[in-house]
This record gives C-alpha cells, structure tokens and sequence, in this order.
C-alpha cells in the first residue's frame, strides 16, 4: 500500500495522485476526490480513518489507476509537498528571510519538480501569505492602531522590548511615537563615545511617518576600531521636534529606571533641524555634531539651486569647485577663528560663486548682523555644530554615514518600500537579534566588520596631518590644502 500523505487537512498525496478534502464524517472517516474532479477531468475517489493505535491514517476504501482519467504524475506530488514544507518553514521560523528558506528547500530537487513548482516570487508570496495569517488585521489608519500586540512588545527571545508608547501617556494629544530598546542596549548606549541619529522614510510602515533610530559604538577589539549598532528604534507619525524630542525622553526615562547613568558623550545627526532642536531641548550641554558629508551635499544643492553646476563640472575651469571644497574646509578651521577665515575666502573668491558665499555667510557663518534698527539674526546651523576641526585631531566620528548605512541595509533586507505595520515590527525584532549576536560575538574579541578601506584611512591621516598643521599655513592655503583632499 502507498504512503499516505496529508498536508495542511485538505489535501492528501498518494500514489502519484493529489486528493482534495471533500466532506469529514463524525464517524472519523474522511472523503476525498481527485484534484481534477472539481475540473470535471477525474471521478475517482478514496476514504480514509485514523487509526489511533498506529497513530497513522490509513485507506476505507482505496482508488486504483483505473478509477483515474489521468496518469499518476510524481513530480506533481513532490512539487506539492515541497510548496506545503516552505509554507510550514516560514510559519515555524518566521526570523528567517523567504528568500534564504527558498535555498535551503529547493536544494537538490530534479528538474521535473521545480518544472512543477511557481516561478521564486510566486513561493515567496506565499510564504509571507502564511505569515500574515498568523498576525493581526494590520491597521489602515493611525486611528486603527490600539495597543501594540504581546509578541512585539519583546524581542525574539522574550526579552521585553517595548520602552514607550504615546498611547499610554496622557500627555500627549496627537500622534503617536512607538520607542524599543532592552536593557543591556540601553547599557551599551550609554557607554557609547558617540549617538548617531538618523530617520528614514522610505521603509517606515504605512501608518507611520518616519523609522528613527539611534545608533552607538561598540569596540571592535582586534581591528582597533568602533562598530555601529543600532540600540534605540522608534516609530514616528511626524517629522516634527516634539516626537523626536518624546523619543530622546522616553530614552532618559528607561536610563533612569534601569539606575543606568547617562550624559551622552556626543550626538552625531545629519542637518535636520527638528532633530537638532530636539537634541539641544533634551541633552543642552551634549556636543553636537552634523555630518560632514550631508554639509557638502547641502553646500552642492545650492550650486545647483543657482545655474552653477555646469561650471562646478568644468573640466577646463575648476576654480568653482575648488572655492565651493575650500568652503568646506572651513569645517577643519579651528572654531574660534570661522568667521575670520571664511572673509578671507570671500575676499578672494570669484564673483560667480558670491550668491553662495552670501548663503553661506547668512546661514552656516554669522547670520545676519545687526544694523542700526535692524536686529540680528543667528545662523540657522551655526559653526558650533558642523566645526569639525576638533574631530579630526583626534581622528573622532565626523560623519553620520554609519547609520546611513544601517538604514540602506535595512531597507535592502525588507525588500520593499513601505511595509505594513507588523511585517515591519517583525524586521525590527529580527533586526535586534541580529544586533545581540554582533554584541555577543565583539565581547568574545571577533571582528564583525571589515576595516575602512584603506583609501578611506589615508584620507582620514592626510586631514589630520593637515589640521594639526593650522597655525603653519596661511589661511588661503589651509583651505586649499584641505579642499584638495575633499570628495563629494
């Protein structure tokens, strides 16, 4: 007699043959019928029971070849089998990724199966299906969003997760802002030499605005170098200060619970200003620090905003560029003296590039100064937060690139743009374990990445050199000194 095969209740594989479920009697038994009746194709028909002893199901009455219209295809069968084992992969083990189940399963298989089997997309489909209905209605709205579900408020090994959620704090009106962290994250962030801030957009949940995170250092014992791992996540339904500012204080409340203390040493952020309001309102006396590389991408859109891109590429004329890049060195000046040096560089720079300087001046320098009745105005991003000289003396974090990084990844692993609520939640967990393992693996002394690229080092020794060197060169040609050295 043949194995009998029952996958998922309704459907039962035999002798190269598939069954479909079409009524279960009280008495036990169960009838099924060929695949193919319900297309008219076939009429046979089988009836099984369980026998409880054997623990196993066995034939009331049994079909044979000549009860079917159609020959018995066994890479039909097996092709069957295989679609239901990935379903119950993905059920079981709902940390790992479709894509990675797909190659564990499919390993082996003769081609008259996979000729039997959906294209890869089709498999994945259904596999992320079979998760979904294990979770709960994900929510439409914001409105729809009640209280966040058990299993997301701990991690994947039952540690508790949730830190803050404006649902339950009666003093705020509007929004919602979701916080995550652990304990031995929140340790690990507080004994960070450095707090990167960065929000992305392009991955956050369709009720939400915004996934933030906040990302600290760890050393890298062998490779005599810090890694960046993320230790806070939050959800956000605005981009504005008051929610990054609820992040950063339901961040010093966990601290204060758990008797961890905490003065960040220094918070690394792009020039998002309701970030930086944020981190001024909530941490005063913390240095601050933009990304150097988001000052040039800001620096370079202005080019853009006023004709002047055509001449910054030049090939023939690089006069543009290498005054815009010396505007930029600015940022290796010692703090004190930007204003003094920044009107050498306006003196001698060339009169296409004075629209910018103004900007420059008005925004990034002095602001505007006060004449007669008309009072001042300070810099919108001031020399105090994108002043990178001190940085690179001591060879410090000057960019945000690292998180940027942690986000682009994190954007490749969901696979998509805007995931629902808690398909998204569900990468954050996987995205936390991933994280303790790193932690696990960097306390036993092993690298867990590789070192910058030695291009990247050099450059980082060329701009220390030079910037040691301040007090040797005139003004004009530290800045040259440095732009040359300056990549966009």
């Amino acid at each position: 007699m043949a194995e009998i095969k029952i996958l998922s209740e309704t459907k039962l594989i035999c002798g190269g043959f598939i069954y479909l479920r079409s009524k279960l009697l009280v008495n036990g038994k169960t009838y099924w019928e060929c695949q193919k009746l319900r297309k008219k194709e076939c009429k046979a028909r089988v009836i099984t029971a369980f026998n409880i002893f054997e623990n196993k199901n066995y034939f009331v009455r049994e079909s044979t070849l000549d009860d079917h219209a159609h020959v018995p295809n066994q890479e039909e069968c097996e092709a069957e089998i295989i679609k239901y084992s990935l379903k119950r992969k993905a059920e079981d083990q709902p940390q790992l990724p479709p894509a990675q189940i797909l190659r564990t399963e499919m390993a082996g298989l003769s081609d008259g199966v996979l000729s039997q089997l959906p294209n890869r997309d089709n498999l994945k489909k259904s596999m992320r299906k079979v998760r979904r209905k294990n979770l709960p209605p994900n929510p439409k709205t914001l409105n729809d969003f009640g209280t966040l579900p058990d299993r997301y408020q701990k991690t994947l090994t039952g540690e508790h997760f949730l830190i803050y959620d404006s649902l339950d704090d009666d003093s705020v009106n509007e929004g919602r802002v979701v916080v995550f962290s652990t304990r031995r994250n929140l340790e690990l962030l507080a004994w960070s030499d450095c707090w990167f801030l960065h929000g992305t957009f392009k991955v956050c949940p369709t009720i939400f605005t915004q996934v933030f995170t906040i990302l600290g250092t760890c050393k890298q014992h062998d490779a005599h170098d810090t890694v960046a791992i993320p230790f806070v996540y939050a959800l956000l339904s605005s981009k504005e200060t008051v929610q990054y500012a609820t992040v950063l204080r339901a961040v010093q409340s966990s601290f204060n619970e758990h008797r961890i203390v905490c003065e960040p040493a220094k918070i690394m952020t792009d020039f998002e200003k309701s970030i930086i309001n944020a981190c001024q309102e909530v941490y005063p006396n913390c240095p601050l620090s933009c990304c150097f590389f988001h000052f040039g991408q800001s620096m370079y859109r202005q080019i853009q905003s006023v004709g002047l891109q055509a001449t910054y590429n030049d090939p023939d004329d690089r006069s543009l560029k290498m005054y815009s890049h010396m505007m930029l060195a600015l940022a290796f000046v010692p703090l004190a003296e930007v204003p003094r040096i920044f009107s050498f560089l306006k003196n001698d720079a060339p009169e296409d590039l004075l629209p910018i300087l103004e900007y420059f001046e008005k925004n990034y320098v002095v602001g505007v100064i006060a004449r007669g009745q008309r009072r001042g105005i300070l810099p919108r991003y001031p020399p105090e937060i994108w002043n990178q000289h001190q940085a690179a003396l001591t060879g410090s974090h000057k960019t945000n690139n690292v998180s940027e990084g942690w986000h682009n990844r994190f954007q490749l692993v969901i696979g998509k743009h805007h995931p629902d609520l808690y398909s998204a939640l569900g990468e954050i967990q996987k995205e936390q374990a991933d994280a303790e393992i790193m932690i696990a693996e960097l306390s036993l002394g092993r690298k867990v990445r590789a070192l910058p690229k030695r291009k990247w080092r050099d450059f980082q020794k060329r701009i220390m050199s030079i910037t040691a060197e301040f007090n040797t060169y005139q003004p004009l040609q530290f800045l040259r000194a440095i732009a040359h050295n300056i990549v966009l």
